[in-house]
């Protein structure tokens, strides 16, 4: 039995033995096991709930960089005042599969929970971080790896939309029916439903004070963020709730002085998390890794042969 079977072996034996939680299952649409009917069919990696390619060890430098032919991901400190700072992940990966989504359960069907730094090993993960918390979500588009889920849109979110070439799209305050299914013939891989959406087409966002994820209050924030052509950045800040943080207004500010063209907000407070290598990377001695229900990951798709 080889790594990876095992690894998903015992992924599943955890989601049978995790209580669940209040999340009902409703497909909107047929849910498909791959992606055959999208127009590319030539991705490094499958469009499905398995992991990436084993990371090469030597890639990594410490809690700081990792680089192999097909993903570069490299990690700076920041300070900002002596209680408050952020990390910056820049990440170029050579194609659009290597951006991927993972279930604690192993499926997006499931509500088991696993540590970050765990379930990011599992899938071969080199860099992850935080999800959106789709389990407790009220408004969600849970389109993942290519299979859609669940549709139960209010217009109460943004939604992040990440077609099959890499690129992020968002709608505002989206409701059914406002999902396309494609971008100019890219189908839809992976939709996020947290929010709210920062930058858009390089253009900071008003941040609604009503938004219900306390944005007035000093909290750890994070964002995935969209530079160029499979090109990204994660921000996470430092951040203790009532001590220290952002509002969600500053946090904004600052993402926007990054020069990204789309930024989208994630789970903050001790949900937000980097990991490389399965390590924590953002405030590595505070020991506050939440349980998630699903994360965001950058794998590799090379094999050890050259090119």
């Amino acid at each position: 039995m080889n790594k990876k079977t095992l690894s998903l072996l015992l992924v599943l034996l955890i989601a049978v033995q995790t209580p669940a939680m209040a999340f009902e299952f409703t497909a909107a649409t047929p849910v498909p096991d791959n992606v055959n009917s999208s127009p590319r069919a030539d991705f490094l990696l499958p469009i499905d709930d398995t992991g990436g390619l084993a990371p090469d060890p030597a890639g990594f430098r410490g809690l700081e960089s990792y680089e192999d032919p097909t993903i570069k991901v490299k990690i700076s400190e920041h300070s900002i005042t002596n209680y408050l700072g952020y990390w910056e992940a820049d990440i170029t990966i050579k194609d659009a599969s290597q951006l991927r989504t993972a279930a604690a359960g192993g499926t997006f069907k499931s509500s088991a929970e696993l540590r970050a730094t765990y379930l990011a090993s599992l899938v071969n993960a080199v860099f992850a971080f935080t999800g959106d918390n789709y389990v407790m979500q009220k408004s969600v588009y849970l389109m993942r790896q290519g299979a859609l889920y669940k549709n139960d849109l209010d217009g109460s979110r943004d939604i992040l939309l990440i077609d099959a070439a890499g690129d992020f799209h968002v709608v505002q305050n989206a409701r059914k029916g406002d999902i396309p299914a494609a971008f100019d013939g890219n189908r839809i891989i992976n939709a996020i439903s947290f929010g709210p959406a920062l930058i858009i087409n390089g253009k900071e966002q008003p941040v609604q004070f009503d938004y219900s994820i306390r944005t007035d209050e000093l909290r750890r924030r994070i964002a995935i963020c969209q530079v160029d052509t499979l090109t990204y950045k994660v921000v996470v800040t430092t951040g203790n709730t009532y001590s220290h943080g952002m509002t969600l207004y500053d946090f904004a500010d600052l993402v926007a002085s990054l020069g990204v063209q789309t930024a989208y907000n994630l789970d903050g407070g001790d949900s937000a998390i980097m990991v490389l290598n399965g390590k924590k990377v953002n405030e590595p001695g505070l020991d506050n890794i939440r349980p998630l229900y699903d994360i965001i990951y950058f794998a590799s798709a090379w094999d050890g042969a050259s090119e």
